[in-house]
């Protein structure tokens, strides 16, 4: 089992490491601590284009279009680099980006157990959740084998409290997993002019700004998604501001 644990750790740990010792990475790095960071964001943004993902690659991505002033750009590449893996430092400059939106909306909560459902299966990203998944079914045919073939006796609480967290961890995989293959939640990379859902409303809402896609093709409307904004409020934004995470 120990063994197990440690090739998926170690397969998981070359997936996270891919753009690490890439010459165009390490270029981009050299340019970022040379202070051009525009030049740095678009080679870190061609990495990704070429198909590289790792939380490093989102960090400094996020960095470099920091410093150049980008915020949009900035909040959703953090957002990108912690659904690989939540590091303090990233956390920490992704809410200093938030602090430097003009004119943020205001965020209302959730119905509480939205809240809390969303809470719980963004916890871990999807990888770590099927870490968890492994372990607690290994440790479940584990118990099983030796109470089956060995004859040893184990409290029956034990063998629930693996398939529980065997089953817990897998439906929370699968629902992190779809969420974020259908890219329900985005970041505005500029400006937008949000139209409400009754077309009686219409207002700039800032680069950086955080919305949840509701149709990604509404109705007679070829360029725009229908969002939910962080106030709750529902309507239009044009697809091209619309950076989906």
């Amino acid at each position: 089992m120990r063994y197990i644990a440690l090739i998926v750790l170690f397969v998981l740990g070359s997936l996270h490491a891919q753009a690490g010792g890439n010459i165009m990475f390490e270029q981009a790095n050299a340019l970022y601590h040379s202070k051009n960071y525009d030049s740095a964001a678009k080679l870190y943004t061609q990495l990704v284009q070429n198909g590289y993902c790792s939380d490093d690659l989102y960090y400094n991505m996020g960095n470099a279009f920091y410093k150049a002033q980008k915020i949009g750009w900035a909040i959703w590449s953090y957002r990108k680099s912690m659904q690989i893996a939540r590091r303090p430092n990233t956390l920490d400059n992704y809410l200093l980006a938030k602090k430097q939106i003009k004119q943020p909306l205001i965020e209302q909560d959730e119905i509480f157990f939205v809240r809390w459902w969303r809470s719980l299966y963004t916890l871990f990203t999807v990888n770590v959740w099927s870490i968890i998944a492994l372990l607690g079914f290994i440790l479940f045919l584990g118990v099983y084998f030796f109470e089956t073939i060995k004859k040893k006796r184990y409290p029956k609480f034990l063998r629930i409290t693996c398939l529980t967290i065997f089953l817990t961890a897998m439906l929370f995989m699968f629902v992190r997993y779809h969420n974020d293959v259908q890219h329900y939640e985005a970041v505005l990379i500029d400006t937008g002019l949000f139209v409400s859902s009754n077309d009686q409303e219409k207002e700039k809402i800032p680069e950086g700004s955080e919305v949840r896609i509701i149709d990604k093709n509404p109705n007679g409307k070829v360029d725009m998604l229908l969002v939910q904004l962080s106030d709750l409020r529902q309507g239009y934004l044009p697809k091209k501001v619309v950076k989906r995470l």
